[in-house]
Formats: structure tokens, C-alpha cells, sequence
């Protein structure tokens, strides 16, 4: 099979804001706030549709249902489905704080939804932006459930100022929020359940706060899970990184100075999605040459004889690769 690019999905938020094509070259409407390019999705809410080549106008969900041995591999076992949801995330604005259920609250709480776990990759951060990653020491329900009648949850919030190239990975029932102007490259299960406990006192479109799911938010929450501390990757300082293994997904990331390529091998024979954040890049396959700009997010099926990407431009180019987690990580779960 060929590599797969599809038409993203521009969701406005009242968070968002213009990065998405100031930064990535997202070919936005004219106006609006716009919170999420959704890259990959098979979630009901949008399924991504084959942009280009033979397989134009072909959803996700028939390629999975057609192809998944091809697309997947035939290493591991098939899931039924695409297994992630693959997101860039503009955070003009602060997320609420929120937390995602995993399998078991998702089923009481948000009927048709899974549990939700995912990981940022910082690509951009303004100097006053923040990420919100967990919770301090020593806080418990009755704590919380004070600070938010109060209007101080801030106080019981791990915190820190993002810097491009952290990488943090989010359990679900981990307490979050980001913004300030932040922009993330974010893969995640395959559900759109969030539970908000706390929205900043703003107001919706509609001129009225957005709802809260308080009760349902604080029973989904870990109160073991502590804080997050992200790890920090200079996109320079190797070709080739492990950014995060967990039983859901690995993120590694790819460097290319100028001229520069770098071998697919190790990536053969499973699914891989790769995006490029930095520069421009051209894969190479044994069939084809293609050539990825800014933004660009690619699907390379197991079946596809991908050999490597290079970098053609004067600049350097890095590249976000997502993959299945290894056998037995993905047994640990």
C-alpha cells in the first residue's frame, strides 16, 4: 500500500486561536477560533476521508474495515478499529480544567465513549503559557471539591511554563489543563469524553457558562496518580529519539539537518503515522518519492515499502512518528 494523507478536520474552540495557520500552514476558513486540527480520526464525530491518490474519498472506516491487516501489520493483534485519535491543538486560550475517564468511569458517565489516555508534544509556547499536568501533593476530593468553590483550583495544580519539545503523557483521571498560547501535537485514544471541572468563569458563544460535570469529574479523577513531569527533548540534539512508550502508543521523533536522511527499517512491518513539525520532508519508498511540508501528517501502512525520510531543504526538518507500543508493553495494560 501507498501512504495515506487525509483531509483534516478544523474544530473551532472557544479556546483556539490562528496558530494552526500561522505556525502550521493550516489552511483555516477566514474567520474564527480554531482549537484542533483533527489529522486521523475515526471517532463518530469526524472520520477522516482520504484527501489524494486512488483511495480519494475513502473513509477511515472502510479502509480499516477493508485493509486493517495491511494498514495495522500482522505482527500484533488487529484492534477493530483505528486505535488513535491524532490531533495539533492551538491553546490561545486555557482549556478548562478537565479530567478523561478511563474504560470504566467512560461507561457510567459518558455512554458510547472510552476511556482516554494522551500525550503531548510541545511545539510552540509563548512566554506567559502554562500546562497543567496533575495534581499537587497532599490534595484529596474534599481539598479539590473546597479550591473549586473557592475559584482557586490553581492552587492545587501541578504547574509549569512549557518549553518546545516537552513531552508529557496524561492518564486518564489525571487533572489537566493548558494555554496562554501553546501549541501541541497531541495523540490520543479514540474518544471524545472530557469531564470539566473548573472553565476559568468565562462564558460560551451562547453568552452562558459552559456546563461542569463536577460529580461525575471528581469520581473519574486518580488520587494516586500525583503530578506529570514532562520530559524535555532538544530536537537537535540526536537524529533519533524515543520520545514515550506506553501500552497505547510509542511517540519518537526524527531530526534531519540539511541533506540529511534517515532509515524506515526499524518501522517495517507495522503502522506508523509521521508529522512534520519542523522544515520539510520527503519520504522515500520503493515505489515513490513524496513530499511532506509543514503540517503534514502521513499514515504509512505496514504494507507499505517505506525505505526513509530526507531532508531537501536549507533548513533542518523533525518529524513526530507514532507507533504501536512493543508486544509486551501493550500486554502490561
Amino acid at each position: 500500500m501507498e501512504p495515506i494523507l487525509f483531509e483534516p478536520f478544523y474544530r473551532p474552540q472557544i479556546w483556539g486561536g490562528r496558530r494552526l495557520a500561522t505556525l502550521l500552514k493550516k489552511l483555516l476558513p477566514a474567520a474564527g477560533q480554531f482549537g484542533e486540527s483533527w489529522e486521523i480520526s475515526g471517532h463518530p464525530l469526524h472520520v477522516s476521508v482520504v484527501a489524494e491518490g486512488a483511495l480519494a474519498g475513502t473513509s477511515l472506516a472502510d479502509l480499516w474495515q477493508w485493509h486493517a491487516a495491511e494498514i495495522w501489520g500482522r505482527r500484533r493483534p488487529i484492534p477493530q478499529a483505528f486505535p488513535w485519535l491524532i490531533k495539533f491543538l492551538d491553546c490561545e486560550d486555557y482549556l478548562s480544567v478537565q479530567v478523561h475517564p478511563n474504560d470504566t468511569t467512560a461507561a457510567r458517565f459518558c455512554p458510547g465513549e472510552r476511556g482516554k489516555n494522551e500525550a503531548w508534544v510541545v511545539l510552540h509556547a509563548e512566554p506567559e503559557a502554562r500546562l497543567y499536568t496533575g495534581l499537587r501533593s497532599g490534595v484529596d476530593a474534599t481539598s479539590l471539591r473546597q479550591a473549586l468553590e473557592e475559584g482557586t483550583v490553581e492552587r492545587c495544580l501541578h504547574g509549569f511554563r512549557p518549553r518546545r519539545g516537552d513531552c508529557v503523557y496524561l492518564r486518564a483521571g489525571t487533572v489537566h489543563a493548558a494555554g496562554g498560547g501553546v501549541l501541541l501535537a497531541e495523540i490520543q485514544q479514540p474518544s471524545d469524553a472530557t469531564l470539566r471541572l473548573f472553565d476559568w468563569n468565562r462564558v460560551g458563544p451562547d453568552g452562558k457558562p459552559r456546563p461542569l460535570h463536577l460529580e461525575a469529574a471528581l469520581a473519574s479523577v486518580n488520587w494516586g496518580a500525583g503530578s506529570v513531569t514532562p520530559r524535555h527533548d532538544d530536537f537537535i540534539q540526536s537524529q533519533h529519539a524515543l520520545l514515550l512508550e506506553c501500552p497505547h502508543f510509542q511517540i519518537h521523533r526524527i531530526y534531519l539537518a540539511a541533506g540529511e536522511s534517515a532509515s524506515l527499517a526499524d518501522f517495517r512491518g507495522a503502522m506508523s503515522v509521521w508529522v512534520v513539525i519542523q522544515g520539510q520532508a520527503t519520504l522515500r519508498t520503493s515505489h515513490d518519492c513524496y513530499a511532506c511540508s509543514l503540517g503534514t501528517t502521513l499514515l504509512l501502512p505496514a504494507a507499505c515499502e517505506a525505505e526513509d525520510w530526507r531532508c531537501d531543504g536549507r533548513e533542518g526538518a523533525t518529524l513526530l512518528g507514532y507507533g504501536p507500543p512493543m508486544p509486551s508493553t501493550s500486554q502490561a495494560s
